[in-house]
């Protein structure tokens, strides 16, 4: 299993694109903007931290990594819920 991001930065700077000619296209501000590039960049360092983890793993491991983790997802969002 591999994920893919396309971070905003690349995107942006294969369109050749300043960050402020950017915010000015999406009707943002560039700091706000620039929260949302943090968001982003921080949202794919956490995928290939997970990649990286699945690369050590046999099949029966990532399987149950994967299992774990919905069951957590669940359990989390009813708690929230629960706490709403």
């Amino acid at each position: 299993m591999i994920f893919r991001l396309f971070p905003i930065k690349s995107l942006r700077e294969k369109k050749g694109l300043t960050q402020e000619q950017l915010a000015e296209a999406a009707d943002l501000s560039v700091s706000h903007f620039f929260v949302a590039l943090t968001a982003d960049e921080e949202k794919e360092n956490y995928f290939r931290r997970f990649q990286e983890i699945m690369k050590g793993c046999s099949e029966a491991e990532q399987k149950f990594l994967i299992d774990s983790l919905q069951t957590l997802k669940k359990n989390l969002t009813v708690l929230l819920e629960s706490n709403a």
